[in-house]
């Protein structure tokens, strides 16, 4: 379509830079706020007050883990989804990209009450779980890191 690859990289420059200063500006900022001492200058006590907290601790490292388990369990849906999407005719796979993608067009509040309903104490889950005889009352799911990753994952 260009000529040559410098004529293309010219005319993406403009958004590059643009999107850049929109993304960096914040994140110096931010940067900026966190390492500033009490009386102007340079100081990790922000962070070192931060991390001396067991309960900062914690929440931070557990937050880190669960978020590199979605970024993992999404991947590995990702790729096996288009892995069995192309293996299909090309008829099958329009239908089941718009399956998968149908979802994505409900609202995330939408799918996160659902999610509510579903994994709730008289939810579908619950239902299954009693139904079974796996329990005599239920589990209880919902405020769990497992509610948590579902959420995340489904967003």
């Amino acid at each position: 379509m260009f000529e040559n690859k410098t004529t293309g990289l010219l005319l993406v420059l403009p958004a590059a830079v643009f999107a850049s200063v929109l993304f960096l500006l914040p994140v110096g900022i931010l940067l900026s706020e966190g390492f500033a001492g009490s009386e102007g200058g340079f100081s990790l006590g922000a962070y070192v007050e931060f991390f001396s907290s067991e309960l900062n601790n914690t929440v931070f490292w557990r937050s880190l883990r669960l978020g590199l388990w979605v970024m993992l369990t999404s991947a590995v849906i990702g790729y096996a989804a288009a892995f069995s999407i192309v293996q299909l005719s090309p008829k099958s796979r329009g239908r089941v990209f718009a399956l998968i993608i149908l979802p994505l067009m409900i609202s995330p509040v939408a799918r996160t009450y659902a999610w509510l309903v579903i994994l709730g104490r008289t939810g579908l889950v619950n239902q299954v779980i009693v139904g079974l005889g796996l329990s005599e009352e239920g589990l209880q799911l919902l405020f769990t890191e497992t509610a948590v990753f579902i959420g995340l994952l489904q967003l």
